[in-house]
């Protein structure tokens, strides 16, 4: 079974993090899976201000299986954050948000606001996953 934490802003971030494998490697069964994700992390700032927002997505030698996930509305800035957390920081897998309903996000279409312009969203998905060999995934809501 994989036991899949979801992200939550102000919530996952490391010390959670290794706080819930900790609980799982003790009280788990051998073979389940624990899968979790960091908060999630302004693409657009991190690619304007690094050392302001990588809070976000800091991660232990400890919880080296974790997903970062990422959110924004330019094709340019994402690409450029999946491709340098990809060369600096080795985590098991890229997400975009694309569930993300705060009318704040979406106002930057970004967040589910990717999803009213399906044709261009689908192009960026296209541009970001074939700019990675990191597995990279998305992440919606209904």
């Amino acid at each position: 079974m994989k036991i899949c934490l979801a992200p939550m802003d102000g919530i996952t971030d490391c010390a959670y993090r290794i706080i819930c494998k900790q609980i799982f490697l003790q009280h788990g069964h051998p073979d389940d899976e624990l899968m979790l994700w960091t908060e999630f992390m302004s693409a657009d700032g991190y690619t304007h201000n690094p050392p302001g927002v990588i809070k976000h997505i800091l991660r232990s030698d400890y919880d080296h299986e974790t997903i970062a996930q990422i959110f924004g509305g330019n094709p340019e800035t994402l690409i450029h954050c999946a491709q340098d957390l990809e060369k600096k920081y080795n985590f098991a897998g890229i997400e975009l948000n694309m569930g993300c309903p705060s009318p704040k996000i979406m106002k930057c279409v970004a967040g589910s606001g990717m999803l009213r312009d399906k044709e261009k969203t689908l192009e960026i998905l296209k541009e970001i996953a074939g700019s990675i060999s990191t597995p990279f995934s998305l992440k919606t809501r209904l």
